[in-house]
């Protein structure tokens, strides 16, 4: 573990490199294992704008919790939180702190200009998008990046995600817009995820894509594939929460969230050998 810990710097580091595939990868090294040494990254990954980064930032804040308590505490004495970490931090402790009585629930919640989700799809629904715009968010790996994850039939993308070719001939505007801003509401069948903890004690959350009798084969939130050996698990249970992070709107304007919607409803090609039926 010391030579873990010593790559914290250099990898804390990275996280400002303009290449997207390095500061990517230095997130993934930083909170695959959670550990208090990287607690600054993690608090600082809250406010990126990229949701996967918040999303596996929040995971590794999530297991430290107990332990981290009273740093983050004195981190918001000396360095207030922006609202948006702030809220997410509150939403970690809550299971902890039920009654509201610790420190992080004391800060007042700061005004934010940022629109809620409702005002997202409201938004969406109620006015017109450029669906090429749309495209370039949607491969923005920087901000959206829901290529990572997901394919439109254009021979491009993830395959961690339900392909989205066709999407637009299952489901209406309105549908696409609230799987978006609330992606745990509908989970497909086999895009369930799974959090498998070791016997070191590391918790590791993501989409089983493989296993045999030896190892299992997961890919978390940013796409990195994780592999297992069986006989260091010690659980392994599935999550009613998706693996697509919560607010991937709030990483773009109103009017750029609308060009993704309109992007995705124009995803209208059924798969080849489609009978058009099912999920």
């Amino acid at each position: 573990m010391t030579n873990a810990f010593s790559a914290i710097p250099a990898l804390t580091k990275a996280l400002d490199d303009t290449d997207n595939g390095t500061a990517n990868a230095a997130v993934s090294a930083l909170t695959r294992t959670p550990t208090l040494s990287a607690l600054d990254a993690y608090l600082g990954l809250l406010d990126s704008s990229n949701a996967s980064w918040r999303d596996r930032a929040k995971r590794a804040l999530t297991t430290l919790a107990p332990r981290a308590r009273t740093r983050i505490e004195e981190h918001a004495d000396t360095k207030p939180f922006s609202p948006r970490a702030l809220a997410i931090l509150k939403e970690i402790y809550l299971p902890l702190d039920p009654d509201k009585k610790g420190k992080l629930f004391q800060i007042a919640d700061k005004p934010t200009t940022r629109p809620d989700r409702d005002t997202f799809g409201a938004f969406a629904v109620s006015h017109t998008g450029d669906a090429s715009n749309g495209k370039k968010l949607f491969g923005n790996l920087q901000t959206v990046g829901c290529i990572r994850c997901h394919s439109t039939g254009t021979g491009e993308g993830g395959n961690i995600g339900p392909s989205l070719q066709g999407v637009a001939t299952k489901y209406d505007r309105a549908k696409i817009i609230e799987s978006v801003i609330y992606p745990s509401k509908q989970i497909l069948d086999g895009y369930e995820q799974w959090g498998i903890r070791t016997t070191s004690g590391d918790v590791q959350w993501g989409i089983i894509r493989g296993e045999d009798e030896n190892e299992v084969t997961m890919y978390d939130s940013a796409a990195n594939k994780i592999v297992i050996k069986k006989s260091d698990i010690q659980l392994r249970r599935k999550s009613p929460v998706s693996l697509m992070p919560d607010g991937l709107e709030q990483s773009m304007s109103l009017q750029e969230f609308t060009d993704l919607i309109s992007y995705l409803e124009s995803l209208k090609e059924k798969p080849v050998g489609s009978t058009g039926g099912g999920k």
